[in-house]
């Protein structure tokens, strides 16, 4: 999970999304942007990366095969995302794991980085020293917090017969 680092209280968050792409796809040289998804303060869930559910992002660290890069627009080190983001991120998250059979509260290997990791973290869970690519304190304090809480809310939700219980 993420946070773009930008403004709570912009007008047009839709032009804040083409601002990311343009910045991912020419700055940064990645194609398109980086995330899979992003979801505004209005709650407006848009897609990244284009390709679907099988596109791997450019998001987590240098290391981005099994992942799914989700961001929050807006910078969550000292404020909360909105009730509507929220609302759209555990919907997705809820999607996400039913579809893909993941339980949100197990802790697995990732292949790519070789590190024990939950399977909803922050982007800052990557930073690792030779594992990593980038430093970041993504998705910023008051999110992260939150991830425990959203984690077993949506263990709740999730239907059982589409997610199993891995653990590592």
């Amino acid at each position: 999970m993420h946070h773009t680092a930008g403004a709570n209280n912009l007008i047009d968050w839709e032009a804040e999304v083409r601002n990311i792409w343009y910045y991912h796809t020419f700055s940064n040289a990645w194609g398109d942007i980086g995330y899979n998804f992003l979801i505004d303060p209005n709650g407006v869930i848009y897609e990244g990366r284009a390709g679907g559910p099988g596109a791997i992002g450019a998001h987590f660290s240098c290391r981005n095969s099994n992942t799914v890069g989700i961001s929050l627009l807006g910078t969550f080190s000292s404020v909360s995302p909105t009730d509507g983001a929220l609302q759209s991120l555990k919907l997705l998250l809820v999607e996400l794991c039913a579809r893909n059979a993941i339980d949100p509260t197990a802790v697995l290997r990732h292949p790519s980085s070789g590190l024990d990791l939950p399977t909803i973290l922050g982007h800052r869970d990557g930073n690792v020293p030779g594992a990593t690519c980038t430093i970041t304190e993504c998705p910023g304090d008051v999110l992260y917090a939150m991830f425990p809480s959203i984690r077993v809310e949506l263990l709740q939700t999730i239907p059982h017969a589409r997610r199993r219980s891995v653990r590592h």
